[in-house]
């Protein structure tokens, strides 16, 4: 983290429970919030510790789990960096999604500009479809857009909102619990079987 604080690269990370911080000083924390703790530490021990001082910003979620954040951010509240690190399970989705659905698992080149070309594509398409579906007020999702645009994409503005506007043709709620076929009752015989009389 010295060489990040150095290169003024700005991180949100968590640490373990076990790292140690000595507390250079403590900031005043809001009352009714789930800040902890707010303070400007000195990461490591006294054999080994960092040149450069960071935040310690302390909070607990909804499941009164208890989390300890280091950042090198100063000019946002402790809330604002207790959101930044729950957001990061967005962003984590939203990559997820573009690896499913905008083909980004393959590399087409290993070079760098060819893998930012190909990253920068992908970000474009997604907002794209994100700004068609939210200018188009439609109900369907981003994969749904995204399908349909692929389909009409050398094909008129109107044909493609005709096609987006259209609303599903199946009416039916779908197949409900219980409304299958009933299971055919099969009655069984049992009978004994005598030794044959005639000797063979």
């Amino acid at each position: 983290m010295d060489q990040w604080v150095q290169d003024n690269i700005q991180f949100v990370i968590r640490m373990r429970d076990r790292a140690l911080a000595t507390v250079i000083e403590e900031y005043p924390v809001p009352e009714g919030s789930n800040i902890t703790r707010d303070a400007k530490v000195c990461v490591g021990s006294s054999f080994r510790s960092m040149e450069h001082s960071v935040r310690l910003v302390e909070f607990y979620d909804e499941q009164e789990r208890t989390y300890r954040i280091f950042t090198s951010v100063w000019d946002k509240t402790a809330e604002e960096i207790a959101q930044i690190y729950k957001n990061r399970w967005l962003i984590e989705l939203y990559f997820k999604w573009l690896k499913q659905h905008l083909r980004l698992k393959k590399l087409h080149s290993h070079k760098p500009q060819a893998i930012w070309n190909q990253l920068f594509l992908a970000l474009i398409t997604a907002l794209l479809v994100e700004h068609i579906r939210h200018s188009t007020q439609t109900a369907k999702t981003n994969w749904q857009v995204l399908r349909i645009l692929r389909e009409y994409l050398y094909r008129s503005w109107r044909s493609f909102r005709t096609e987006l506007d259209r609303k599903p043709s199946r009416s039916s709620p779908g197949r409900r619990p219980g409304s299958g076929p009933k299971a055919l009752s099969v009655r069984t015989m049992v009978g004994i079987i005598k030794p044959s009389k005639f000797k063979e």
